[in-house]
């Protein structure tokens, strides 16, 4: 007999939180659930740990790979899933004892096939880092609706961790691989399958953010030619929209276009524009391809707007002109 959850926990060189992790999901106010362990070729104690829960525990499955990285991690855990729905956890966070239950019975008594919660980012001392809400409500929403708000910031962001899916809602969905920001490249199909979107607002999932990431993201931050992953991941998803949400395509490319700015304004904070000549390229190039879509886009201003223009034209002056901007701000 099937159980009613698949949850698969993506697990890589966390062997300082990974216990934490797995008895949050054992110790659930819920038993019908399987764990899948996906050992990505991690280097410390984390593969013996994930034997040593599976050696205790009949609900816990543990498969060990080398690293490929998340997107497979993930493809690997829709392969290997029996459940009626299934969730996912990264390796170093935690999840509230009554989560699984809380978000498989709104999808079960509402007939949902997508469940979801917010999220609260906390130290490694288990310390909120962002306020919690102040109140517990339960919204239902239409497909629209949901991939409305995801792109308007004012749902739980484009992860998945932070939710329950009817298994069956990834038939013919697959994660990409070797791309970042995965997650985001099949929520919206995912959201579009599903008729009906239930969000309660509990912070269920605690995010952990490790104090060498708190550190490193108060220093300027080291730009990465991953970070243009973004690009396909606008491309797909725009095609998508324009076929069947096309009143959504000016809010993503708004959201594709401060993307490739906050990649500017990164690399000229490093002070490595020579050295990232080949990404601003690409950068300017991309800006220029959505040009025309900019113009009457309703949530770009106008400076932005002239500001695409001159780097489509003339990337090397628009670069100089930006950088003389944050340096008036500094």
């Amino acid at each position: 007999m099937m159980p009613k959850i698949s949850l698969s926990v993506a697990v890589y060189n966390s062997e300082d939180y990974l216990p934490k992790c797995i008895d949050s999901i054992l110790n659930q106010t819920m038993n019908d659930f399987e764990v899948l362990l996906i050992n990505d070729g991690s280097t410390d104690k984390s593969g013996k740990i994930c034997d040593e829960y599976a050696a205790k525990d009949k609900r816990v499955k543990v498969i060990h790979q080398q690293n490929v990285g998340l997107s497979q991690v993930r493809n690997v855990a829709l392969e290997h899933s029996t459940g009626e729905y299934i969730g996912f956890v990264d390796g170093d966070d935690w999840i509230a004892p009554t989560m699984l239950e809380t978000l498989y019975t709104l999808c079960h008594e509402h007939d949902a096939p997508i469940s979801m919660c917010p999220y609260l980012s906390v130290d490694e001392q288990g310390q909120p880092l962002n306020r919690p809400p102040d109140r517990k409500r339960i919204e239902f929403m239409s497909n629209k609706d949901a991939l409305k708000r995801t792109y308007e910031n004012k749902l739980t962001g484009y992860v998945l961790w932070n939710k329950l899916f009817k298994r069956s809602l990834f038939a013919g969905v697959n994660f990409p691989v070797q791309r970042d920001f995965q997650d985001a490249a099949v929520l919206y199909q995912l959201l579009h399958k599903a008729k009906k979107v239930i969000f309660i607002e509990e912070p269920l999932y605690f995010y952990l953010r490790r104090r060498s990431w708190v550190t490193q993201s108060q220093l300027a931050p080291a730009f990465s030619m991953k970070r243009l992953d973004v690009v396909p991941n606008y491309n797909e998803t725009y095609a998508f929209m324009k076929g069947h949400y096309p009143e959504l395509c000016d809010m993503i490319t708004a959201d594709f276009f401060t993307s490739l700015r906050t990649m500017l304004v990164d690399i000229i904070k490093e002070n490595k524009t020579k050295e990232h000549q080949e990404a601003i390229s690409q950068i300017c190039q991309n800006i220029s391809a959505i040009k025309k879509r900019l113009y009457r886009n309703t949530y770009v201003d106008t400076k932005h707007i002239c500001f695409a223009h001159l780097l489509s034209r003339f990337p090397r002056l628009g670069i100089f002109f930006y950088s003389l901007k944050l340096k008036h701000r500094s």
